[in-house]
């Protein structure tokens, strides 16, 4: 699916009368007058508004730079699979299934019927947080976080008989939680810290495609307070 650009204004009529940082939002190039007050729109603050989505498949050139990737999608509740699982219909009661993601861009994930598997298509429209840029660990490459993937994908195959009869109700994010336990060295990361990471993300999902939504259907959208990580200023 090919989104167009958002593209955020801040103009003065959206903002004279309280103190709140307005953006008027248009499809793909900026008016040459405001949408609201017929005003010229001459070296005005104009942010691109970022898409939620990226394709958790890109490879990554540069092993060295700080990044290791997990990346959510979609789960269809009749399948253990999560091949084809888009996430950009996503509704507040859909089910995600989870993921951690090498430098060759494969997702290797948990289900309770296969185990660990690994994908190299079907995560193509993810939800992708980096953990190393979240927890500022400048030291978690994505080399070594391909090295803590294997290594204990490698250790759960060969113990997953007995792991299954201790934990039979081991998810995918727990999967996901053992790999960042073992990367960061730190045995309080838990299921909820990785909800909070994921919760900025998914209400950032249900903002965007409602802009869009109504951006197409010619409806005016103005929005206030953008927050930093969702956004890139041009």
């Amino acid at each position: 699916m090919t989104h167009s650009n958002i593209l955020a204004i801040k103009h003065s009529c959206f903002n004279h009368e309280n103190n709140h940082e307005n953006y008027i939002c248009v499809m793909n190039k900026t008016p040459e007058k405001c949408l609201k007050c017929n005003g010229t729109l001459e070296n005005e603050m104009i942010i691109q508004l970022l898409s939620p989505y990226s394709n958790a498949h890109q490879s990554i050139l540069f092993t060295s730079y700080p990044l290791s990737r997990i990346a959510f999608i979609s789960s269809d509740n009749n399948s253990n699979t999560s091949n084809n699982s888009s996430i950009v219909h996503y509704q507040p009661n859909t089910n995600l299934h989870c993921g951690v993601v090498d430098s060759e861009g494969k997702v290797y994930h948990y289900t309770n019927q296969y185990g660990i598997q690994y994908d190299t298509i079907g995560w193509e429209q993810s939800i992708i947080i980096n953990v190393s840029e979240l927890t500022k660990c400048d030291n978690l490459t994505s080399f070594k976080w391909n090295e803590i993937i294997y290594s204990i994908v490698n250790d759960f195959k060969q113990s997953y008989h007995n792991r299954m009869i201790q934990h039979d109700d081991y998810d995918c994010l727990d999967f996901v939680v053992d790999i960042i336990k073992y990367a960061m060295d730190d045995q309080q990361v838990n299921r909820i810290l990785i909800a909070q990471w994921l919760s900025i993300q998914l209400e950032w999902i249900i903002l965007y495609e409602d802009i869009r939504k109504q951006l197409e259907s010619g409806t005016l959208q103005v929005i206030s307070k953008l927050h930093h990580s969702v956004t890139c200023q041009l």
